[in-house]
């Protein structure tokens, strides 16, 4: 039972330390086109967002909001595949999250 309650903290130690080195990781995503580019952290926060000047074009409007939608939805899948790949490597079974 002890060891069940020590693995319990030393998974909850790991856990914190995989927390904090997520808020530091840095991902980013371009949409198809190239032209809006999201920086995401690892804990999903948005750090940047580039939108090219072209978009800005009153008739651009659907274009710009449709690519930029897409961008932070990448954004956030491939912030969420790393924080999954890095609890899957630290709890090493094979869960679903």
């Amino acid at each position: 039972m002890l060891d069940k309650i020590k693995q319990f903290f030393e998974l909850k130690s790991k856990m914190s330390q995989l927390k904090k080195e997520l808020e530091v990781v840095k991902l980013e995503v371009a949409s198809s086109d190239g032209k809006i580019k999201v920086v995401i952290t690892g804990d999903q926060r948005i750090e940047s967002l580039e939108i090219q000047d072209e978009l800005f074009d009153v008739c651009n409007k659907d274009v710009l909001q449709r690519n930029l939608r897409n961008c932070i939805n990448d954004a956030i899948k491939k912030s969420q595949e790393e924080a999954a790949g890095r609890m899957k490597a630290l709890t090493a079974f094979d869960a679903p999250l």
